[in-house]
């Protein structure tokens, strides 16, 4: 995969990505939280978002090339805007970034707020925003502690097009980057296909299971009981693992820096992830990812189709790491 070709589809960029069941966070109940939380990306949305895209109630996307100043509350538009509270595909979605086609998405800033089978977001901002500090990461802590959704993650990672397979097939655009840079967040939050359609039912662990491990690791109720409560993830834990406990829950901080897990730089944090790994794992021993098969690289059958599951596993039990892509480093 060239850097021509994979410009195409996504930038390298610093994300936020948070998950819950539809039943657990919505915006709609909790606006202000939300509010909060694109406060802290509102300053670089306001500097580099191209296009806005708005759904609610099903109605035709509003699609702009240019933001309007009423835009800039975007929860409170969509509590004004949905009579239902249980409604869901609704959302939104702050564009940045020319594909030279038809699409303002390959990022890397970017604000996209979903609601349909599952509840999530996922916020992406250039690398040097969050390396020099225009990102505020302790206002970002605090805004998502303060909202209930089962779990997030932050660090680097890649503000991906909506349609991945423009213009070359999807396993070929991440697959090579996945093999380089095995700490990256690759995958679209849709494509983590964990089900909230048991959720009330209390039958978490196999409907579903947290976003992933990242340098920021969020685990909130009802997930942290289902890992066994807050003394199972932080009694005896590495001291360069750091935490911190809000009102639903904790997040975890593994290290004092991201990492994209690169062969040879950083290799003495790599550690803590696996750590966190294992304690995140369900307390019958089942790896989670293979329950519900995530879609990374490739929905067809065959070799990428079992890599999706190594790499949503790679921290619970290492193979991706010990058994790298043969065809990228051959």
């Amino acid at each position: 995969m060239s850097d021509h070709q994979l410009k195409n589809i996504g930038r390298p960029a610093f994300r936020l990505s948070l998950q819950s069941s539809v039943f657990s966070g919505h915006p709609l109940h909790h606006v202000e939280e939300w509010r909060r939380l694109f406060g802290v990306f509102e300053p670089i949305l306001r500097r580099d978002a191209e296009r806005l895209l708005f759904l609610t109630n099903g109605l035709r996307p509003r699609r702009r090339k240019s933001i309007k100043s009423e835009d800039w509350d975007p929860f409170g538009h969509l509590r004004a805007e949905v009579a239902d509270e249980g409604f869901t595909f609704i959302g939104f979605d702050f564009q940045s970034g020319f594909n030279g086609g038809d699409r303002y998405d390959i990022g890397p800033t970017k604000f996209f707020m979903d609601i349909a089978s599952n509840l999530f977001l996922t916020a992406t901002v250039p690398v040097q925003d969050f390396e020099n500090g225009t990102l505020d990461i302790a206002a970002m802590k605090a805004a998502i502690l303060g909202i209930p959704v089962f779990s997030g993650l932050a660090g680097y990672g890649m503000c991906l097009t909506d349609t991945l397979d423009w213009p070359h097939p999807s396993e070929e655009a991440v697959y090579p980057v996945a093999c380089k840079y095995p700490v990256l967040d690759l995958c679209k939050d849709y494509n983590r296909t964990w089900s909230s359609s048991q959720v009330r039912n209390n039958d978490i662990v196999k409907n579903f299971w947290a976003v992933g491990i990242n340098w920021l690791t969020l685990i909130q109720e009802p997930l942290l009981a289902a890992m066994g409560g807050k003394a199972a993830l932080t009694d005896g834990l590495d001291s360069a693992i750091t935490w911190e406990e809000g009102p639903y829950g904790l997040l975890f901080q593994l290290g004092d820096r991201p990492i994209t897990g690169e062969a040879g730089v950083d290799d003495a944090l790599l550690p803590l992830y696996f750590e966190m790994g294992q304690r995140m794992r369900p307390a019958s021993g089942e790896i989670p990812a293979a329950l519900k098969r995530h879609t990374v690289f490739s929905t067809s059958p065959g070799d990428r189709a079992e890599d999706n599951l190594r790499w949503v596993q790679r921290f619970y039990d290492r193979e991706w790491f010990e058994k790298p892509c043969k065809e990228i480093n051959e």
